[in-house]
C-alpha cells in the first residue's frame, strides 16, 4: 500500500511538473558530456604537448 502511495504521488508530481522529469535527464546528459568534453581536452593537451 506504501509503496503504490509513493507512486501516485511521483506521477501527480510529474502531472505538476512535466519539466522536473526532463530537467533531470537532460542534467545527467550534461555531466556526461561535459565530462566526454574534459576527456577530450586532456587528449588533445598530451597530442599538443607530449
Amino acid at each position: 500500500m506504501n509503496r503504490r502511495l509513493t507512486q501516485v504521488r511521483q506521477i501527480s508530481q510529474i502531472e505538476r511538473n512535466p519539466c522536473n522529469l526532463f530537467n533531470q535527464c537532460e542534467s545527467a546528459v550534461q555531466r556526461f558530456l561535459n565530462r566526454r568534453l574534459m576527456q577530450i581536452g586532456q587528449i588533445s593537451q598530451i597530442e599538443r604537448n607530449p
